[in-house]
């Protein structure tokens, strides 16, 4: 090696890699084999080891006449199905940590949940309410859109409509949910909906009227992001009012055609009287004086509106002109 390093230098030291480093030289239809025991395995509530399928492997080349393999070639050929477990399992949203929940996005960031405003869901749902025209015609269901502030759980905004989602009811909930509200006495209602301000960030399903470039621009005029979920089941915060204004606040209501239909109540269309305006103040009612006033489930001290403004801390105030809404006079301090 001295004589080598004299003669050619360091280039001499090097070593030579073998062309086959990093695969594994076994039968083709054999590693099918451990790849299909160890998947097969693996399914449901079944559960097998790497050693187990080694073990089952010694008694199939028996069969097959071929050269057994060892332990860490079939250890080898189950790496990357082994991995792909592991990373499936780390990616999952981290859930709650104490008090303080986590989720997590697409992009395989986690989102630690801090305060009031830090991070806003939305989501669609068809209300289960037939409606009417001001003559007494029978119209649809209407969508209703919500804005959910994940902190405290309050429902910050809403959009109801016949329009099928979109970018733009996007952009209307989510203006409902950024101005303070104000309703007349025709609402009889008994609290405020105080709740208004700037999200930082934006949470929803990976829908396209959620990824578009028509909502991305509205998070970099308005200062916050836009991410997407990275599993369905990770919408359950903004999903559970939907069921919950179906089962206390729909179902009350005449027009009501029930979440299943085969189930649809006979004379749901006959019944039907409300029209849109109708539903809205009764939604809005719902909410202010009920929804947002419960304690939350989470705390079990306070109300989610209490939780919402104790949690204002550190979240984007918003200076609001009410006679100037319509010109969009507003702005982040």
């Amino acid at each position: 090696m001295v004589k080598k390093w004299e003669k050619e230098g360091l280039a001499a030291l090097t070593q030579t890699k073998r062309a086959d480093k990093g695969s594994h030289r076994i039968d083709g239809e054999l590693e099918k084999f451990i790849l299909k025991t160890y998947q097969d395995g693996n399914k449901g509530s079944k559960r097998i080891t790497p050693k187990q399928v080694y073990l089952r492997t010694k008694v199939k080349v028996q069969e097959l006449g071929v050269k057994a393999p060892s332990h860490m070639t079939v250890y080898r050929v189950l790496k990357p199905l082994i991995d792909k477990k592991k990373q499936a399992k780390s990616i999952r949203s981290p859930g709650w940590r104490g008090t303080q929940l986590s989720v997590k996005t697409r992009a395989g960031q986690d989102l630690s949940v801090e305060y009031s405003n830090h991070v806003w869901q939305c989501d669609h749902t068809r209300a289960d309410v037939l409606l009417v025209d001001k003559y007494g015609e029978l119209l649809s269901r209407p969508w209703l859109t919500t804005v959910i502030d994940t902190y405290s759980r309050c429902i910050m905004g809403i959009n109801l409509g016949f329009d099928a989602p979109s970018s733009q009811i996007v952009a209307l909930a989510l203006r409902h949910a950024i101005l303070p509200k104000h309703y007349g006495a025709e609402y009889e209602l008994h609290e405020e909906w105080g709740t208004y301000g700037l999200p930082q960030h934006f949470y929803t399903d990976g829908g396209k009227d959620f990824r578009s470039n028509h909502l991305n621009q509205i998070g970099v005029q308005l200062g916050f992001i836009c991410h997407l979920r990275d599993r369905p089941s990770e919408g359950g915060i903004v999903e559970r009012p939907f069921k919950t204004l179906n089962t206390e606040l729909f179902s009350t209501l005449p027009g009501y055609t029930g979440s299943n239909v085969q189930e649809r109540p006979e004379d749901a269309e006959k019944e039907a009287c409300l029209t849109l305006r109708d539903l809205e103040k009764q939604i809005v009612r719902y909410i202010v004086d009920n929804y947002n006033q419960r304690l939350d489930a989470r705390m079990g001290d306070q109300t989610r509106f209490q939780r919402w403004e104790s949690g204002l801390g550190r979240s984007k105030k918003l200076k609001y002109q009410p006679s100037s809404v319509s010109r969009r006079s507003y702005e982040v301090k």
